[in-house]
């Protein structure tokens, strides 16, 4: 099964047509770089996949849970921790549903989660700071309303990677980190268990950690 499978979208803005037919899937594990000129369309195709924009025709099947590094991201929350803690909702949901299979006796739900939960850690706040300080975010305390337009994009970025999603939709990635922070970001995304779709004009992220290029030119996805 696919983790994402985009078929037959159009878009136009007016007269300008972006996107003629653009199909392609991703894989549960795979890492699949979109690349094209400025202006093809790979980020108003990321908006589609993402829901932020609707397409005028065509697909898109997206079975999975999903986490987005949009451009100019959105946080949520008075503070940095708060900004990023939204996105560890799925493991308070894990807890969640571990205390109600003890509740109703469902030894076999509760030793499966329980399984889970030693995997991923049964307290993330350390896997908070410890992200944040990876890719130089400010401190957990700061206020979001004090933060430069770099500095939130570290702090989404931070979001993003810790949300176990099924999928990473990531829109260039790498902007506002130093090389040491690239290089951390390439051995992240390089285990990460899940698929990853991925737009940069970093020719090395794209080499180092795609696994497919699919290339948006003339309006397809080819």
């Amino acid at each position: 099964m696919h983790a994402l499978v985009v078929q037959e979208i159009e878009k136009s803005y007016g007269d300008r047509q972006i996107l003629r037919g653009c199909d392609f899937f991703v894989g549960r594990t795979e890492r699949v770089g979109i690349v094209g000129v400025n202006g093809a369309g790979k980020s108003t195709l990321l908006r589609i996949i993402s829901g932020l924009e609707e397409a005028n025709h065509g697909q898109i099947h997206l079975p999975v849970s999903v986490a987005i590094l949009d451009q100019n991201p959105r946080l949520i929350g008075s503070t940095v921790r708060e900004a990023v803690a939204e996105s560890s909702k799925w493991h308070q949901d894990l807890l969640d549903q571990y205390h109600e299979a003890i509740a109703i006796e469902n030894w076999d739900k509760m030793a499966a989660i329980q399984d889970r939960l030693d995997h991923v850690g049964w307290d993330l706040s350390h896997n908070i700071e410890a992200m944040l300080q990876k890719v130089q975010a400010p401190s957990a305390d700061d206020g979001l309303s004090n933060l430069s337009g770099g500095e939130r994009r570290r702090v989404a970025l931070a979001r993003t990677l810790l949300s176990n999603a099924d999928l990473l939709i990531l829109d260039e990635p790498t902007n506002h980190l130093d090389t040491e922070t690239i290089e951390w970001l390439e051995s992240f995304l390089m285990g990460y268990r899940g698929a990853i779709l991925l737009v940069t004009h970093d020719r090395y992220l794209l080499e180092t950690v795609a696994t497919r290029i699919v290339e948006v030119e003339d309006g397809l996805c080819v």
